[in-house]
């Protein structure tokens, strides 16, 4: 069997009825040994356990210490006896060793998704054997492909993270495609905002949808009336016809991705704040984010009306939203708005609050950036500040 062994794993493991061995995901080639009588011993097996070498007991020997004496030893046999691992394949150091102490740190596997076509073209190839120039091929093909470099690089640096680990692990000994260098990236951060009118347009367009719900609801009504059927709720009770108006309204003066607002639980809702969770941001540190007097208005209305349940927006099943693509691209095609995605409400947000004279570092506070330089985007929204900046220079005639 095979796991993340660790004294609290072993302190906890049963004593088995005939003799187990449990192979180590952290360190290659080392494996647990438990005896019936509880003995329990770390040994290192080389070249698919052709040589096996006693390392410690445990728990005389810890099991972080028994990994150390295990790169000795993995390297006094290399160095001996001309020992030498097979070195794993890209797909089988993925398997078995790279994502389940990937998973341990992180949320989401979505990342490794990067690795598709690297696994796809050289799954089956030797770690060590990755080639620089095949690489370097396939960029140049999918460049023409018209992929973009950020592109690119994105999927790169996600096989470079698998390779340094590799290195880490002593799996190899030097990273095949270190001379392998980024390409240069295009310039392109597309900030995209609302002017007063097209904002005024969208408020106006969310209004109509649900004078329209409102009254599909009450025709429905009327139709089940009829035929003595149990009713629908009456809409005109209600602030809102459903989710989409108040998850508009709370991300354009929030500025919340749109995963936080489908993760985000009523008992982070403060009165004058929001807390975004760790686990829930996209930089893994939580933050709060102040809450305007028509945020507030939009929270206190929908709480009132929402389903029980602990996500402020959840889905009819009472689970969070995992998309609101159909509604939301109806919306905007109703209210004329082009290239205009939900993330740009985002946008909306801290463009807003530049041009309103807001320094950056406040907005970076607000959206959660771990870094300014992904706030600077909206550096050449505040003109009057870079006119105040050189004002200081000038002299007095």
């Amino acid at each position: 069997m095979k796991h993340r062994v660790s004294d609290h794993y072993l302190r906890r493991f049963p004593l088995p009825a005939n003799p187990v061995e449990i192979y180590d995901t952290v360190e290659p080639g080392v494996v647990v040994r438990i005896r019936p009588t509880g003995h329990t011993s770390f040994w290192l097996y080389l070249n698919r356990g052709s040589k096996k070498i006693k390392l410690s007991n445990w728990p005389q020997v810890p099991t972080k210490q028994a990994r150390i004496l295990a790169r000795g030893a993995r390297y006094t046999a290399q160095e001996e006896e001309g020992i030498r691992d097979e070195v794993p394949s890209l797909e089988d150091f993925l398997v078995h060793t790279y994502i389940p102490s990937y998973s341990l740190d992180h949320r989401s596997l979505k990342s490794l998704d990067n690795l598709k076509p690297f696994r796809q073209l050289w799954g089956d190839v030797p770690l060590d054997e990755l080639c620089e120039d095949d690489i370097d091929q396939w960029r140049i093909k999918r460049r023409k492909d018209g992929l973009k470099p950020a592109s690119i690089n994105r999927y790169l640096t996600t096989l470079n993270a698998v390779l340094a680990f590799a290195v880490r692990k002593r799996i190899i000994t030097a990273h095949p495609l270190s001379n392998l260098k980024k390409l240069k990236e295009e310039e392109d951060h597309r900030v995209r905002w609302l002017s007063d009118e097209e904002e005024e347009t969208l408020r106006s367009a969310l209004v109509t949808r649900e004078c329209l719900i409102r009254k599909e609801r009450l025709s429905a009504n009327r139709w089940r009336l009829e035929r003595g059927y149990r009713l629908y709720s009456d809409l005109r009770e209600h602030k809102f016809a459903d989710h989409l108006r108040p998850m508009v309204l709370l991300t354009i003066n929030t500025g919340l991705r749109r995963g936080e607002l489908f993760s985000l639980k009523w008992n982070n809702v403060g009165p004058d704040f929001i807390k975004v969770t760790a686990a829930h941001s996209k930089s893994s540190r939580s933050r709060s984010v102040p809450l305007n007097q028509e945020a507030k208005s939009t929270l206190t209305h929908w709480k009132n009306q929402a389903p029980q349940g602990e996500y402020v927006f959840s889905s009819k099943g009472g689970e969070k939203f995992d998309n609101i693509y159909e509604a939301w691209n109806r919306l905007c095609s109703k209210a004329e708005l082009h290239d205009f995605r939900w993330h740009d409400l985002r946008h909306h947000f801290a463009s807003t609050l530049v041009m309103r004279g807001i320094d950056l570092n406040t907005v970076r506070e607000l959206l959660g950036h771990s870094d300014l330089k992904m706030t600077l985007r909206y550096a050449h929204l505040a003109p009057s500040h870079l006119r105040a900046a050189v004002e200081v220079l000038s002299h007095a005639e």
